[in-house]
Formats: C-alpha cells, structure tokens, sequence
C-alpha cells in the first residue's frame, strides 16, 4: 500500500512484477533443452499437489484436523498464499510448459522431433511418459484453475 495508495495503481505494479515473473519463467525453461524435462516433472508434481490440496478445501478436509492445529495452520496458510499464486499468476506460464510435449514440428531425416529436445523422437519411448504426465496435469489443473480464477 505503500507503494501504491490507490488501488489501481496498486494494481498495475502487481501487474507489471507478475509479467516480470512470467517472462523469467519462460526464458528458463527455454535456457537448456535438456533441461526442460527435469521441469515439466516439477510443474507436473506441483499441479498434482495443487489438485489434491484443492480436494482437501473443498471437502473441507482442514476441518477435520482439530486435533493436529499445525497441519490445520499449514493447510489454512497454502489455501491463502499457495492456491491463489499457481491458480492465477502462474496459470500462463505451467499452461504454456504443459503444452509443449505435444509440439512435434521439427522433421529430420523422416522422423518428427519434440520442439523442446531434438534429440527426442516423437511418439516414442520416453516422450510417452511426458505427454501423458502432462495430459493427466492439464486435465487436473486447468478446469479448476480456470473455474476459481475469478474467485482470487
């Protein structure tokens, strides 16, 4: 509030630190080919806990921990800072990452490459696994992170 008494003032240098983010984000993933791999499993895992940490809340499963106050505090704490900076801020950018598996446009010597690592062949092997892990977190992730959005 400091910086902006306003509150659309305060919203536009939210604004402009979430594009900052967004745009260091994205040039890391494009930093290392081989690299980005070890974070698509990252963005995978956290949209998993995301999706499992958004069941608990919604079935009200912090209420249930009467007896264990620290889990209650820590599930009430991610619900307030966690949930709403990966629902919403980081929504463009784990959309973009998940995505890219599918982009197999490079074709050399008859043979389509993934976009990401042109070493990887298309459809085979390993790239199996990654699509299907990222198929399974967009399925989980984007339909409630589109539906809450509006509620952040």
């Amino acid at each position: 509030m400091a910086i902006a008494p306003r509150f659309p003032s305060l919203e536009i240098v939210i604004r402009i630190l979430a594009n900052l983010f967004l745009i260091d984000f994205i040039k890391m993933a494009n930093e290392d080919k081989s690299s980005y791999w070890g974070l698509l499993i990252a963005i995978v895992v956290v949209c998993y806990l995301w999706f499992i940490l958004v069941v608990l809340i919604m079935t009200d499963f912090d209420r249930c921990l009467t007896r264990m106050p620290f889990l209650q505090r820590t599930i009430s704490l991610l619900n307030s800072g966690y949930l709403p900076f990966f629902g919403n801020t980081m929504f463009l950018p784990i959309t973009a990452i998940l995505f890219d598996p599918f982009v197999c446009d490079h074709v050399a010597q008859g043979e389509p490459f993934v976009w990401r690592d042109c070493y990887m062949n298309c459809w085979q092997g390993s790239h199996v696994t990654y699509v299907i892990l990222a198929a399974v977190a967009l399925a989980v992730y984007e339909p409630i992170a589109i539906f809450s959005r509006p509620l952040w």
